[in-house]
């Protein structure tokens, strides 16, 4: 099975931006 996952990334709109460390987390959390 192959896999093809988007990064979990702040809100267009957000006025606050995810780190790097907290984006790769939360798109792991998602597997």
């Amino acid at each position: 099975m192959i896999l093809k996952p988007n990064m979990v990334l702040s809100g267009y709109d957000s006025q606050e931006r995810a780190g790097v460390d907290e984006v790769a987390s939360a798109t792991v959390q998602c597997f």
